[in-house]
């Protein structure tokens, strides 16, 4: 059952609040409460503790709850590549375009007729995509520097989980905290570092795990590897049936992988943001309530204006409720705002500060939770794994975990072309990416689905009307939200501007599509170094230099 925390704190609470700290506390007002909103006022928090400075800090979130934001639904990986798979380059956005979602690598949506191609937004949008991936040679400084940016963010979440106090560790731990970082050559245990990632159905499997595998190893991951069948069933015993359905026995090479099929060993791990997002809300009440600083999340606070004056400073800000009830928040100069609007794409234009072409790709994530049963396999048991599934224009992010007396299975991935509009459940995109993804649920472990469907599943390819019994049943729930990128697939970190003024007293750290929280500790970093790159005395890396100027909100 999905969590459904709130924190009431009425509008005139707040007010009263505002200002009845000492003057040499300085206020944090962080808009988003999302994963890398959290993360923001954690890293504010970290800041202000170590400078012995007092802080309040008050996060915004539009939602009505945490299990309204997008990372509290789907199930992300830890990679250094993350946020490399929302959009098509260039020309192939076009041509993307142009196909139906569940065909090959399309994109196209033709049952939503908001998602309107022609508009101007859409084509602005897919005019600066097209240009900036014409460039071969600034289309891959950008690449590159993302994947360097992922490996630095891989390290901080290492760094994150090693310099964390007792508290904070065990809530990562039990938040199925896996990390990404290098291991030793012969390691061939799961959530070390590593992890399994499946290819199968498309004929360049073989030719895509090639390229990953040449990739890491040249961002320094040098254990990877592509493993055969066997070596994959020894590495992870409960994958046996997937490759044995996509595998195929040689009288004298012995158990090889179906055409289109195979398996690589590669840098991965990853964290269950909706089991993470409420201990983290808890640690930094209990940790700042009790040195008696005051940390607050506001649901159901949409912020839709900010007061600049003359010096580009925010003055105030202006929120609204679901019930377009509006307050107006006072904010001091002293004060710092961070904008991290994650899917609220075009949140920091509506606001009235320059904000890339962007748009919304959607994607769709499905739960299953299974009652553990004297049917239930016993390896099944202790279940406790991490992985990408890849089809051809699908990439599947997955875990897996038996916990007591359930086995809860989460699966997010695959995009579309949303435009400016919010997907449904009820739309035909998200209907059948959720049906894709619980057959692939079922390719692995079609003993759990044999059971509670009461029919043999093995082999078998299961329909909308096997979701709908298992949603009934309380055996699967789905969710389909946004993701908000800029048209280069950069994200945009660092400083804002107002009539070509750049605020004084702002940044944000946005349009990270799936890299949301993959990418957040880098992000973050990078947000605050560009606010720091004007000071000659500060010394900026290659790296720095790079995403500060390529994740320029002007851009």
């Amino acid at each position: 059952m999905r969590h459904r925390l709130r924190i009431g704190v009425c509008w005139l609470f707040l007010i009263a609040s505002i200002g009845a700290f000492s003057s040499e506390e300085q206020s944090i007002y962080i808009v988003g409460g999302g994963i890398v909103g959290l993360l923001e006022a954690y890293h504010a928090f970290d800041d202000a503790r170590k400078a012995g400075k007092p802080i309040s800090i008050t996060v915004f979130e539009k939602n009505q709850s945490l299990s309204e934001t997008p990372a509290s639904n789907i199930f992300p990986s830890l990679t250094p590549d993350e946020i490399l798979a929302v959009i098509p380059r260039g020309q192939m956005l076009v041509k993307d375009l142009g196909i139906p979602f569940n065909k090959g690598d399309g994109i196209r949506i033709d049952d939503v007729p908001e998602v309107d191609l022609s508009s101007p937004q859409v084509k602005q949008f897919v005019a600066a995509a097209q240009q900036f991936g014409e460039d071969d040679k600034k289309y891959q400084s950008h690449v590159d520097s993302l994947f360097d940016l992922g490996k630095e963010s891989m390290h901080l979440w290492d760094l994150f989980y090693q310099q964390a106090d007792d508290a904070l560790k065990q809530a990562l731990i039990l938040s199925n905290y896996k990390p990404c970082k290098e291991v030793a050559t012969d390691e061939k245990k799961l959530g070390e570092g590593y992890r399994i990632d499946l290819l199968h159905s498309y004929k360049t499997a073989k030719k895509d795990a090639m390229s990953m595998m040449n990739r890491y190893q040249s961002l320094g991951y040098k254990a990877t590897k592509l493993l055969s069948p066997d070596e994959v069933i020894q590495r992870d015993p409960t994958l046996k049936s997937y490759v044995l359905k996509y595998s195929v026995m040689h009288k004298d090479k012995g158990r090889m992988w179906a055409r289109g099929a195979c398996a690589i060993w590669r840098p991965g791990g990853c964290l269950n943001a909706h089991e993470f997002m409420p201990k983290l809300i808890a640690y930094l009440e209990q940790q700042m309530n009790k040195d008696k600083l005051r940390f607050q999340v506001l649901f159901d606070h949409k912020v839709v204006k900010a007061g600049l004056n003359s010096n580009a400073t925010i003055t105030q800000l202006e929120g609204e409720s679901a019930s377009k009830q509006r307050k107006t928040f006072v904010v001091n100069p002293t004060d710092q705002v961070i904008f991290v609007p994650g899917e609220a794409v075009g949140t920091l234009e509506a606001v009235g500060f320059k904000e890339p072409y962007h748009a919304i790709f959607a994607g769709p994530s499905l739960t299953l939770t299974f009652p553990v049963t004297d049917k239930t396999p016993e390896l099944l048991k202790t279940l406790d794994h991490c992985m990408e599934i890849r089809q051809k224009g699908v990439v599947l992010a997955w875990q897996a975990k038996c916990v007591g007396e359930k086995i809860t299975i989460g699966i997010g991935g695959t995009k579309a072309f949303y435009a400016q509009t919010l997907p449904k459940n009820s739309e035909a995109f998200a209907r059948n990416r959720h049906v894709l993804q619980l057959n692939e649920a079922n390719n692995l472990y079609p003993a759990l689905f044999s059971e509670v469907l009461n029919k043999p599943t093995t082999g078998k390819r299961l329909s909308e009307k096997d979701l709908n019994r298992l949603i009934n049943n309380n055996i699967a729930s789905v969710w389909v939200g946004a993701r908000a990128v800029a048209y280069d697939g950069y994200p945009t970190l660092g400083k804002l501007y107002k009539d070509n003024k750049v605020v004084t007293n702002a940044r944000t750290t946005t349009h990270l599509g799936s890299g949301g929280v993959s990418f957040a500790h880098g992000s973050i970093m990078m947000s605050k170094r560009a606010m720091e790159a004007d000071n000659s005395s500060v010394k900026l890396s290659s790296l720095e230099n790079k995403v500060i100027h390529y994740s320029d909100s002007r851009r």
